[in-house]
């Protein structure tokens, strides 16, 4: 039998996303990225450059599972082990956290032990439950996105990253359908990129160099928008 080779370069790089989100959860939950409509410091934002740097991390974990879902075939046994191992943490570890006292009995309530028995449906792990609904539509996207002519799959990735990336980006107010990034239908936007660089490649991307100043423009890019939004909301009081 021919033995699979390992490909290092991706394992690295999801150990790097890992390493991101500890570092997003430190600065949200720890309470050091400070709110964009007070006056920053310097350390302020450090903070929001960092949080720019790091942004990116879930999509790097769907992109990778994307890379090597888009030609796998569905196992039903796959999803059961998922949603067993997700329903075990959610469960044991909400029924510990209430005995031992962690979540204050005030906040214990029937709909807090609805979401550890349906953790999915519930979204108690907004990660998984994006995962798990993605992984129950690989069947029939998986086979349209093989199917797709590459400019068929330009065209689509164009109205997918326009219409649920670049205007939530650009319009001054939230779209009711935005789930900002936490849901299933901007994880499949992901999924049908990740199928496109499996089948065809990015030649643009190939450089290094090149990966790596499209990297620092998303960057950069993204803490500039939110100095000019805080900037904006200091003068006018609005947005």
């Amino acid at each position: 039998m021919q033995k699979k080779e390992r490909m290092a370069n991706l394992e690295v790089l999801r150990c790097v996303a890992m390493m991101m989100v500890v570092v997003l959860h430190y600065l949200g939950k720890g309470g050091l990225l400070p709110d964009l409509t007070a006056p920053l410091s310097v350390q302020d934002m450090v903070a929001w450059l960092l949080e720019a740097f790091c942004i990116v991390a879930v999509n790097v974990y769907m992109m990778i599972s994307g890379y090597f879902l888009c030609e796998s075939s569905f196992k039903l046994s796959r999803l059961l082990t998922l949603w067993l191992q997700l329903w075990l943490y959610s469960v044991g570890i909400g029924v510990l956290a209430v005995v031992t006292g962690i979540v204050p009995a005030a906040e214990v309530s029937t709909h807090y032990y609805l979401t550890l028995l349906f953790p999915v449906t519930m979204g108690h792990y907004w990660f998984l439950t994006a995962y798990l609904f993605l992984y129950i539509l690989l069947p029939f996207v998986g086979m349209g996105l093989r199917r797709m002519t590459k400019q068929q799959f330009q065209v689509a990735l164009v109205l997918l990253f326009v219409t649920f990336c670049l205007l939530k980006s650009v319009l001054p107010f939230r779209l009711e359908e935005d789930g900002k990034g936490y849901d299933c239908l901007w994880y499949l936007c992901v999924f049908c990129a990740a199928a496109y660089l499996r089948r065809f490649g990015i030649p643009f991307l190939q450089k290094k160099s090149r990966a790596l100043l499209l990297y620092l423009i998303g960057i950069f890019g993204t803490f500039g928008e939110a100095m000019l939004l805080h900037l904006f909301y200091l003068k006018t009081g609005s947005l």
